[in-house]
């Protein structure tokens, strides 16, 4: 993993919010699978929560930002976006310089359960 192990983004584009995740009151995020679910809003995060009963009636909707999430997935964590949220988070990488997931920053993004499935490339 390298070289991109150590891709260093500014204060400013890293405070920018991307979308939201959820957790309950047992410290436990909303994934789909193993990636951590990012949605473009917090009505949209309900929407994907639909009738979970480990948080549907008891969340904490929060913001996360692209340095949070640039973080994560640094340290191998996979984030599942909803299209709005990955439109955002795309955006901001491309602009910072991290190479297109077809010059293996990222494994290619797969789709599951309607969401965008980012993690790092195996470099």
């Amino acid at each position: 993993m390298g070289r991109y192990k150590n891709i260093s983004i500014g204060v400013e584009t890293s405070s920018k919010v991307i979308g939201y995740f959820a957790c309950n009151d047992f410290g436990e995020v909303f994934c789909s699978k193993d990636a951590i679910v990012i949605a473009g809003s917090e009505k949209l995060m309900r929407e994907h929560i639909g009738k979970d009963e480990m948080f549907v009636n008891r969340i904490e909707i929060k913001k996360v930002r692209f340095g949070e999430i640039m973080q994560g997935i640094k340290e191998g964590v996979e984030h599942a976006f909803d299209r709005e949220a990955y439109g955002r988070f795309f955006s901001l990488a491309k602009a910072n310089g991290l190479p297109d997931p077809d010059d293996g920053f990222l494994q290619e993004p797969e789709t599951e359960a309607g969401f965008i499935m980012v993690k790092l490339g195996n470099l």
